[in-house]
């Protein structure tokens, strides 16, 4: 009897294992993306909680913006980083904003001084994505180590 019994909860343990790893990697992570539907006729805001906290040198971190719009059109994007709380990770920390081949990049500091980040986004009948990326450069030292800022970002998308 024992010679059956531990093959077969061997195999459905296993079964059990492959079925959890499957449902991970087919599940989205809800974190790292946004869906946004844009006002037609109406200014758009939405505020974004996203963190760059955790970054080790090196990292990459990256967001993802699905926008859309009710019907076809230009929109003027406006993103507006505002610091919650004083910290110095955001001396260590690069951000890129990609649309297309376009790519937008500053310091997160700079962004959190006030610098708004701004450009004129297509928008038609597929999802128009924008990538916020948070990297941390490779060469930076140990003056980052436990550092962290917390902080928003507001869009704004207006159709014109």
């Amino acid at each position: 009897m024992r010679k059956y019994v531990l093959p077969i909860v061997t195999v459905v343990m296993l079964l059990v294992g492959v079925g959890l790893l499957v449902t991970v990697l087919l599940t989205t992570d809800n974190d790292l993306m946004k869906d946004i539907t844009l006002n037609d006729n109406d200014i758009t805001r939405e505020k974004l909680e996203f963190s760059a906290s955790g970054l080790n040198p090196g990292d990459v971190r990256e967001y993802t913006i699905n926008l859309k719009g009710k019907s076809a059109g230009t929109y003027m994007l406006n993103f507006d980083f505002v610091e919650v709380d004083n910290g110095a990770l955001k001396n260590y920390v690069d951000v890129a904003l990609q649309y297309g081949q376009d790519c937008y990049t500053y310091r997160l500091s700079e962004l959190l001084e006030g610098k708004t980040v701004s450009f004129n986004c297509r928008i038609g009948a597929k999802t128009t994505v924008i990538k916020v990326i948070y990297s941390m450069p490779l060469d930076t030292g140990n003056e980052a180590q436990n550092a962290t800022t917390h902080f928003t970002v507001n869009l704004t998308a207006e159709k014109f």
